[in-house]
C-alpha cells in the first residue's frame, strides 16, 4: 500500500501541492468565518444611523443611543473635537466597551451625551443574516469549485486560471463584514486573512479567464492590454484598501471612487470578452456545452454591476426621500438577489464540468473513481 501511495503523490504536477496548501488554508479560513457568523451577524456598534451632514436619521431600540439621542439631533463634536465622519469612524472603530462624548444639537441647543461602544442587533437583522449566509454559500460554492479542479487537472493554464478567480473569489466572500466588531485576535486574524487576496485580484484572473474560456479562441492585442491593465490597477487598489485595514493609511474619498470606477470597468469588460468569445464559437457541440455558463455568468455580473451603478449613482439621490434606514435595506436587498444569481452561476458551473465534459473535468474524475475501485478504495483523498 506504500508504494502505491508513493506511485500515486511522486508525479503529481507542483500546481496540485499549492491546491492541497490553499484547501487547507481554505478550510480554516471558512471555519473561522462561520464562527464569526454565528456570533456577529446582524450586529453593529453603531446605536444610530446618520447622514453625510452628520443628522440622527434612526436610533436602534434596546442601543446605548435610545433615550439619549432623537431623530433630527446634529452631532457637532466628539470627544471635544469637531465632528467629522472621519472622526465618528475611527471612534467607532475602538474596542468593545470604550466610552465616548457626543455634543449634539437639537433645537438650536447644544448638549453634551454620554454613550458606550456595545454591540446591539440591527432593526434589518433577518435580512442582513439572510446576505451573510448567502454570501458564505456562494464563498463555499467557488471554493469547492475551484479546489476540485485543481485537484483533479492542475497542469491545465485554463484550470489554473479558474482555480485563482474562484479561490480568489471565494476568499474575498468570508470572514471581512465582521473586522470592526471583533475581538483583537480575532481582527488580527481577520487583517492577515484579507490581506492575503480579495476582490481585486480575483475580478482580473476572472477577465484573464474569459479572456481564455472557451480555450483556442484567439484574442488581439487589445484584450491582452485590458487584461494586464486590470491586473496592474487591481494590484494597487488591493495594496491601497490593506494598508487602510493595517491603519497604515488613512481611508479617503478618493479611493472609494476609484474602487467603484475599477469593479463597473472591469466587470463591463467581462461581460464584453464572455459575449465576444461565445459568439466566436463555431462548433455547435461545444456552444451547446457552455451556453449555460456563459449565460448564468452573464447574467450575475449584469446583476452585480447593476447594484455598484445603483449603489454609486441612484441610491444616494434617492436616500433623502426615503430615509437612510430604508436605503439601508434597499441595498441589503440588492445584495441578496445579487448572491443568490451567483449561486445559481456557480450550479451551472458545477452542471457543466461534471455533465458537459467542460475542461474535460468528468472525465478525469470517472477515470479516478474506476481505479478507486480498482484498488479497493484505499485512495480516498483523491
Amino acid at each position: 500500500m506504500r508504494g502505491t501511495l508513493r506511485d500515486q503523490f511522486r508525479d503529481r504536477h507542483p500546481f496540485f501541492w499549492v491546491v492541497v496548501i490553499a484547501a487547507v488554508y481554505a478550510a480554516f479560513a471558512f471555519v473561522f468565518h462561520g464562527v464569526l457568523l454565528y456570533k456577529y451577524a446582524g450586529m453593529t456598534k453603531l446605536g444610530y444611523i446618520g447622514d453625510a451632514e452628520l443628522r440622527i436619521h434612526e436610533v436602534f431600540p434596546n442601543s446605548p443611543a435610545e433615550g439619549k439621542l432623537q431623530v433630527g439631533d446634529v452631532i457637532r463634536a466628539i470627544n471635544g473635537t469637531q465632528a467629522t465622519i472621519d472622526s465618528i469612524v475611527q471612534t467607532h472603530g475602538q474596542p468593545l466597551g470604550t466610552d465616548y462624548t457626543l455634543e449634539i444639537e437639537r433645537n438650536g441647543i447644544r448638549q453634551q451625551v454620554a454613550l458606550k461602544i456595545m454591540l446591539q442587533v440591527t432593526p434589518n437583522t433577518t435580512l442582513r443574516r439572510q446576505t451573510e449566509i448567502t454570501r458564505t454559500l456562494v464563498a463555499l460554492g467557488l471554493l469547492l469549485v475551484a479546489i476540485l479542479v485543481g485537484l483533479l487537472r492542475p497542469a491545465d493554464p485554463t484550470v489554473r486560471l479558474l482555480f485563482a478567480a474562484s479561490y480568489l473569489g471565494g476568499l474575498a466572500n468570508i470572514i471581512g463584514p465582521f473586522m470592526d466588531y471583533t475581538s483583537e485576535t480575532e481582527r488580527l486574524i481577520s487583517l492577515t486573512h484579507a490581506s492575503l487576496g480579495g476582490l481585486f485580484l480575483s475580478i482580473p484572473a476572472s477577465f484573464h479567464l474569459y479572456l481564455r474560456f472557451p480555450p483556442g479562441l484567439p484574442f488581439s492585442r487589445f484584450w491582452q492590454i485590458v487584461k494586464w491593465s486590470l491586473y496592474g490597477v487591481g494590484i494597487l487598489l488591493h495594496t491601497a484598501l490593506t494598508l487602510v485595514l493595517w491603519n497604515l493609511l488613512r481611508p479617503f474619498t478618493l479611493l472609494i471612487s476609484l474602487q467603484q470606477l475599477f469593479m463597473i470597468i472591469a466587470l463591463a469588460a467581462i461581460i464584453s470578452v464572455v459575449i465576444r468569445n461565445y459568439r466566436l464559437v463555431s462548433e455547435p457541440q461545444q456552444k451547446q456545452r457552455i451556453k449555460w455558463i456563459i449565460g448564468s455568468t452573464a447574467v450575475a455580473l449584469f446583476a452585480w454591476l447593476f447594484s455598484i451603478i445603483f449603489s454609486a449613482v441612484a441610491l444616494p439621490r434617492i436616500t433623502d426621500s426615503i430615509g437612510i434606514g430604508a436605503a439601508v435595506r434597499v441595498s441589503l436587498a440588492l445584495q441578496y438577489i445579487v448572491t443568490i444569481i451567483f449561486l445559481i452561476s456557480i450550479a451551472a458551473w458545477a452542471n457543466a464540468i461534471l455533465k458537459h465534459r467542460v475542461l474535460d473535468i468528468n472525465v478525469v474524475i470517472r477515470r479516478n473513481l474506476r481505479y478507486l475501485l480498482a484498488s479497493r478504495g484505499f485512495i480516498l483523498i483523491e
